[in-house]
This record gives C-alpha cells, structure tokens and sequence, in this order.
C-alpha cells in the first residue's frame, strides 16, 4: 500500500521520460497528472496549439494567416515579363484537388497564368485575346469518356483591372465531372463545360507547376499582378524556408522550387514619370496605361492638340469658328483664301466689251464704254 501511493506521488513528467509538453513548455506534476507551462504565443494541453501570426513569421507586406495546422503568407505580388515561378506538391498532400482560385490584374492579352502537365494529363489557365481561358484534360488515359475540358470567360479580363477568378469542379466528389467558371461579374452567369474530366490531383507530387509564365523567352509571361494562387484550397506561397522567419509545419503543401525572390504587392510601370501630358495636362496613372486630362483649348492623347484653334484669330478679314481640331473663316465682303487674306479683284474676270473699262464697285464692277458703245458691258 505503501509503495503504491509512492507511486502515485512520483511526477508523470519523469515517468514520461519524453516531456508531453510542445514547443519548449515547461512540464509540473499533479496527483495522478500533469499541467504544462507553455510559452508565449502557444497553448493547448500540451503547448500544442502555436499562435503562429503572433510570431510574424511572414515577410514585410505580406499578410499571416493561420492554418489548422501552420500558417501562410499571403500577398499579392507583381509579376514582370521575365519573372516564372515553379512548384512541386510535397508529396503528403491526401484532400482531391478539385478547383483554382485566383486573383488577377494585368493589361497583357495573352499571357500562361499557369501550366502543368503530367503524360496525358495537363491544366493550363492563361489569358488569350484578353478573355481567360481554363483547359483540362486528367484521368485514367484509357477512358473514352474524358476528352479536354475548355471554358472561355464571357468578357474580357486584360483591362488593368482586378478580376476574381474561381474554377471548380461542378462533382468534386466524383472521378470525372464538369468543370465551372464562376462569373467575373455578377451580373454573368456561370460557364459550364460541355465535356468531363477529372481533378487535379496529378499534381499533388513530382509534376512542374509553372505560374506566371511558360519561362523567360515564351512570349507569354505575365506582365501584372497575382495574388495567392490557391489549388484545392492549397496555397502556391510565394515565399520559400529563407524568406519566412519559421518552418511551415503543415502537411499539405506546394513548395515553391524557384529561387528568384518575388516583388510583394501590386506595382504597374511608371507610365506617368516623366508626365507624358503636355500643355500643363494632368497624368492619371491606369494601371500600365495612361490617360490625359488636358486644360481647356488643348486635346489629343497627350494633349498635344490645340482645341482652341481659333484663340490666334487666323481669320485676317472674316469670322473664325471651331471645327474638331481644326476651324474654318466665314469672310468678309470682298476677301477670300483659308485665311480671308485674299482681296476678291472683281474685275480680274470682268466682262466689258470693245475696249471698255472695268471699274471696281463694291463687290461688283461697272464697264466704263468708249464713245459708240454702251450697254453694262459696252456692247
């Protein structure tokens, strides 16, 4: 009775030669248990439960979220034309794959959002003409019943816009399904594809995910902005183990293979340094594009266009009106020309008869006849 009631008094923290508390909490007996003393930031019974964002794993301008387990940092980022980013899926990824999510900002017409293939499978999202296109062909090679999935936006998203992209699968729990493209815009309505194919859970180990381009000289790298990538709910970080001040602990993830650092948040071209707006116009930066709102009198793309045309009173001996970028001179009585810089000679085609002589009137002429003839032109 003795010897188990001294059994009882021993601490459970050194019968339990490996301390039950996590992450460097502090282990105290009680009577038949044990309470852990945990660090800042974590909690749980066993310290289990780390308060990861409270840390401030994440890079500057990038934002944490927590996981059930880890957490990410999420950002938006800009890609330039020579900028491709590649991923692997770790190898522990078990949920099915089953829709994209994205967002996207860019002016370029035709650009691989992102690319992967494996044998016969393959998903691309890209952008062609301006609308995004989602193409996807995944399942068993020998089942007639799949052939390439293609969904087309119903407008255009190379606009410097922001645009919200969601593609998922219509049955994500069946092997092969329609896939959907949820409206840009909410007066759309979903696109539907007309033919099935499977998930995207060839990806999930050892295949290229190439985001942001097919590589530098392709022709058809982003130029834009792109923020998280998510694929099943997965995150494409952009940020690697040397970027982030803690190891991501989840199990489920993509790594990111490329080494070259991104640039965190949305930056378009300087499209108005030095301003390209003369005449005291003012730049108005579009994303990538610029547009010119010029003072009164001038016009043109880069208010180059003097609207004002007839502020220097070309009109010498008339009455100047505007016309477009242009004007036209109403004359006075007895000047003609562009400009009414011509005096009208009315006796340069006179018709007086048998030696007469023109004289001038006032927008007209009289015949001066030589004796024997008379009439208005001495006839």
């Amino acid at each position: 009775m003795e010897q188990q009631f001294c059994l009882r008094l021993m601490s459970l923290c050194l019968i339990i030669r490996k301390s039950p508390c996590q992450n460097g909490g502090m282990c105290f007996s009680l009577w038949d248990d044990f309470t852990c003393n945990c660090p800042p930031n974590t909690t749980g019974q066993h310290c289990e439960e780390v308060r990861w964002c409270e840390l401030n794993p994440c890079p500057p301008k990038a934002t944490c979220r927590t996981l059930n387990q880890g957490y990410e940092c999420i950002s938006n980022v800009t890609f330039q034309d020579n900028t491709t980013l590649v991923y692997h899926g770790n190898g522990l990824i078990s949920r099915h794959l089953t829709s994209i999510v994205f967002s996207i900002r860019t002016r370029k017409r035709n650009v691989a959002v992102l690319h992967a293939e494996s044998g016969s499978d393959f998903v691309t999202v890209s952008i062609q003409d301006g609308f995004l296109v989602l193409e996807l062909l995944s399942g068993p090679s020998s089942s007639s019943s799949l052939s390439p999935v293609t969904l087309h936006s119903p407008r255009p998203v190379a606009d410097g816009e922001w645009h919200v992209v969601e593609l998922l699968m219509a049955s994500p729990w069946a092997n092969s399904s329609q896939w959907i493209m949820v409206p840009l815009d909410e007066n759309d309505e979903h696109t539907i594809s007309d033919s099935m194919t499977g998930n995207l859970d060839f990806l999930r180990e050892g295949v290229d995910i190439l985001l942001g381009g097919l590589g530098s000289k392709s022709g058809w790298n982003l130029i834009g902005c792109l923020s998280n990538v998510e694929i099943g709910g997965i995150v494409l970080s952009y940020y690697g183990p040397a970027e982030v001040r803690f190891p991501r602990i989840q199990k489920e993830k993509f790594n990111k293979i490329s080494e070259e650092p991104v640039q965190t948040g949305c930056v378009g071209e300087a499209v108005c340094e030095p301003n390209p707006c003369q005449h005291g116009g003012i730049c108005d930066d579009r994303f990538n594009l610029f547009q010119c709102f010029c003072l009164p009198g001038w016009g043109g793309d880069r208010c180059e266009l003097n609207t004002n045309t007839c502020a220097s009173n070309p009109c010498q001996h008339g009455y100047c009106t505007v016309q477009d970028l242009s004007y036209s001179c109403t004359c006075e009585s007895g000047y003609t020309g562009t400009n009414c810089e011509v005096k009208v000679n009315v006796c340069a085609s006179h018709k007086c008869a048998n030696g007469g002589t023109c004289l001038h009137g006032f927008n007209s002429y009289s015949c001066l006849c030589p004796d024997r003839f008379t009439g208005p032109y001495c006839k």
